[in-house]
């Protein structure tokens, strides 16, 4: 039987994709850091196949241009 020896390997063996999502209702003040801080960290471990989502549950604030922005 075949057994990955390193990290690698194993990359190779086994392909992960992360979907992370973010229901938000009137978050504009913890939204781009909430996200920033997801990137910085899965960048940070190399992690680099995700997507992260940002379903505005009707805000009445500025959440939905800041999640505009966060998405160009």
């Amino acid at each position: 039987m075949w057994r990955a020896t390193n990290i690698r390997e194993k990359e190779r063996l086994v392909r992960m994709f992360l979907t992370i999502i973010f229901p938000v209702l009137n978050e504009r003040l913890r939204l781009e850091k909430g996200v920033s801080t997801t990137v910085e960290y899965l960048d940070g471990i190399d992690f680099h196949d995700y997507e992260i989502i940002i379903v505005d549950n009707g805000s009445t604030d500025e959440t939905p241009d800041i999640g505009k922005h966060l998405c160009e």
